[in-house]
């Protein structure tokens, strides 16, 4: 997927699973910890890309996040709208589960939490989302 990254030794993770879908996008899911999905970057920035995926159902707000190896690099708060839309969960939201975007020069490397993320249990102390996005995202390092 043209990108790597580490985590702390104490993530007791081994084990990755790769997605690949017609369009070309592949997912590549670290155990139960996280997600990164590989998406064409076709020229646009973060701020297109997101404006692209999102809907009037959510509000994203996306802030700096520092890594050295990618042309940019953002962590996400995605929050329902005032109005939620009345046909499905937020959590089908496109953006709702992520937490980071990276950019590298041909691809954007989103960043989503699973389970032992969102239960904090593979952390000590335990990390908010944005603090865990930070040490992992941190780390990686894009083409």
């Amino acid at each position: 997927m043209q990108f790597s990254f580490s985590y702390p030794a104490a993530w007791t993770e081994n084990e990755c699973q790769r997605v690949v879908v017609s369009d070309g996008t592949q997912t590549l899911h670290i155990g139960n910890l996280f997600w990164v999905a590989r998406v064409p970057r076709a020229g646009m920035t973060i701020q297109q890309w997101v404006s692209s995926q999102t809907n009037q159902y959510e509000v994203v707000t996306l802030r700096p996040l520092t890594d050295s190896h990618a042309q940019s690099a953002v962590t996400i708060s995605a929050q329902p709208a005032a109005t939620p839309d009345p046909n499905k969960p937020f959590d089908a939201e496109p953006l709702s589960d992520t937490l980071a975007i990276v950019a590298g020069s041909q691809y954007f490397y989103e960043v989503g939490s699973l389970i032992a993320v969102v239960n904090e249990t593979d952390t000590t102390p335990p990390l908010w989302s944005q603090q865990l996005a930070q040490q992992i995202v941190g780390t990686f390092v894009v083409s």
